[in-house]
């Protein structure tokens, strides 16, 4: 309710990024003349980004935003709403459409996936993994493919560039998931972190990250692919960023450490 005992409005403000990262300068400027243009009102601001931290804070630093990545988009929204019983049939074809959008390829990647989608990957995966790991490093060496879909060569697409983390106050930077997964490993290992949870252990049942096991292996007793190893441990690397980052604060959970992704 406003000062004068009326009701306020409802300003929804959407921010959406494809190429370029989160901005929390921004971000926080928008966020600040909305309150400050708007104050009686109810102010929503809704934040779109292909990749996303483990909150609001860590991705774009300020906690007014609620942030989601295309697919939690598809997801969460989209495909709800077009089995809503009262959605209006002249606004559902536009829905139709934005979701095929989110579907198609934009310089090599999808902003969303179907759940049929990531079950049959899966499921081919796992079968063949052998054979896929071998066509990507095979790709990736002449050049055919700009995405990477994990650390092993340096790639053209969004997903090179230095990675920073902080962990419990210290700071690790490196430009590749298997340098920074490197120097994770040492610090959990050197500080007694390691010794908190079981190994081997994983954040799925299908896939370990880390083990004392020699060689280190999966539950579907596979080696891992690229492993870091130090004083008789190993850690998986093989992972696309983001997925290492969530990877990396499902770990940190694990082990009650404090995690805040600097830059990725």
């Amino acid at each position: 309710m406003g000062e004068n005992g009326q009701a306020g409005h409802i300003n929804v403000v959407f921010e959406l990024k494809i190429d370029s990262k989160p901005n929390g300068e921004q971000a926080t400027k928008y966020a600040n003349w909305l309150w400050a243009a708007h104050p009686d009102d109810v102010n929503l601001l809704i934040y779109v980004s292909p990749t996303l931290g483990r909150d609001s804070r860590s991705t774009i630093g300020d906690e007014r935003w609620y942030c989601l990545d295309y697919q939690l988009l598809n997801d969460k929204l989209l495909l709800p709403l077009l089995d809503h019983p009262s959605l209006n049939e002249k606004v559902k074809p536009f829905i139709i459409q934005y979701v095929k959008n989110l579907k198609t390829r934009h310089r090599g990647v999808k902003m969303a996936i179907t759940n049929e989608e990531k079950r049959l990957a899966l499921a081919l995966y796992d079968r063949y993994s052998d054979v896929f790991d071998s066509i990507y490093d095979a790709l990736m060496s002449t050049g055919a493919i700009d995405y990477s879909t994990a650390d092993i060569a340096p790639g053209k697409g969004r997903s090179t560039g230095r990675l920073t983390v902080r962990l419990d106050g210290t700071v690790i930077t490196d430009d590749t998931v298997r340098l920074l997964f490197g120097q994770v490993l040492r610090y959990i290992v050197d500080q007694g972190d390691i010794t908190r949870i079981p190994l081997p252990w994983g954040p799925s049942r299908t896939r370990y990250v880390l083990t004392n096991q020699t060689p280190p292996l999966h539950p579907n007793g596979r080696e891992f692919f690229y492993p870091v190893t130090y004083k008789g441990y190993a850690m998986e690397s093989h992972y696309a960023r983001d997925r290492a980052l969530k990877v990396l604060g499902d770990l940190c959970d694990r082990l009650e450490i404090g995690l805040e992704i600097i830059d990725a």
